[in-house]
Formats: structure tokens, sequence, C-alpha cells
């Protein structure tokens, strides 16, 4: 157990990542930590904050305790909304994250990178079969979240991952707003 011991934040931080060992629930930080902290518009930012904060601590003690959860229904995470899209976006910073802190552990990008990619396919295939749903407004701004999510993905890194993953590239083209993405992504990368 890690429990009534010390340890630093970088190591504290490989605890969750890709997931939990460790609960950050009722932590006590330091206030000037925050201001390492990426700005939280989006959903799911908790997650990339806590390992910004973790990170940025020279010390992480941990205690045994007990954490109660109560489960709302009216929480934004349980409702059918645009914002869901934009955990996407987070995986991506998450992906960056471990690049920037941690480049020398190929394996946890990698874990990261089809992370982060598949659950960008799995929205984009949600969002293709639920899109009359949404109103104009809301759809362009999934269109909005979904193609920056994109923008953080690199085809020759996630070919050179993995065959599979470069088939299911090739397979998420059959989607007709996945390829007005990838053309208006490839369009304004060959205009710079």
């Amino acid at each position: 157990m890690i429990f009534n011991r010390l340890c630093g934040g970088g190591q504290a931080c490989l605890l969750t990542i890709p997931e939990y060992k460790i609960g950050f629930n009722g932590s006590l930080v330091r206030r000037r930590l925050y201001d390492f902290t990426t700005d939280g518009a989006l959903m799911n930012t908790d997650e990339l904050w806590t390992r910004e904060l973790l990170i940025n601590s020279s010390v992480v003690a941990f205690s045994d305790s007990e954490y109660y959860y109560r489960s709302n229904p009216d929480s934004i995470t349980k409702k059918f909304s645009p914002r869901l899209f934009e955990k996407s976006v987070t995986e991506a910073l998450l992906v960056d994250f471990a690049k920037t802190y941690f480049p020398e552990n190929q394996e946890l990008v990698q874990t990261l990178r089809r992370k982060h990619f598949s659950g960008l396919q799995w929205n984009i295939v949600f969002y293709d079969k639920e899109k009359d749903k949404f109103t104009d407004e809301e759809r362009r701004r999934i269109e909005s979240v979904l193609a920056q999510s994109y923008k953080f993905l690199n085809g020759f890194e996630i070919m050179k991952d993995s065959l599979k993953w470069g088939i299911a590239v090739a397979l998420l083209r059959r989607f007709s707003w996945y390829q007005r993405l990838v053309v208006s992504h490839f369009n304004k990368k060959n205009i710079k």
C-alpha cells in the first residue's frame, strides 16, 4: 500500500496515468499550484488538473480514508449533451501532457494516444448516428470540438503505434462528416 508515505509529484502523477491507481478526492493542495492548471472551460478538465497539480507538487502524501460519492442524476456527465464531446479534447490534452512530462515513456504516450483516438472515433460514430437530435448551433459546436480534437492527431504516429489503428482511421472515412473534417483539416494544412 502507498498509504502513510511520501513520494514526489511525478511519481504520484504516474499512479494516475493511464488509469487512476490512487484517489485525488478530498485533496489538500497549495493554492499556488492552481496557477499551473489548464483553463477549466472544457468538460472533464479535472482529469488534466489532477495530473497538473500532482506533477507540480514537490511532495505528495497519501492517507487511508473513506470517500463517499453521491451520484447526481442531473449531472452534466449523465445528460445527453453536446458537452459530452469535449472529453475528446481533454484526452488530447492529456496526450500532450504525457509527451511534455514523460517523453521517455513512449509506452505511456502510445497508450494515451490510442485512448484519445478511440474516444474520438467513438465520438464521431456516435455523432454521425445522433446528429439529427441536435440543433444546428449544437451541431456546429460539436463539429468544432471534434475538429479541435482531430487536430491533435498525428496520422504517422498512429500508424507507427499500430497497423490496427491505421486501419481504424481508414474505416472511419466512410462517414461523410468525418470526410469533411479530414478534407478541411488537410486543406488548412496545405494553405499554410
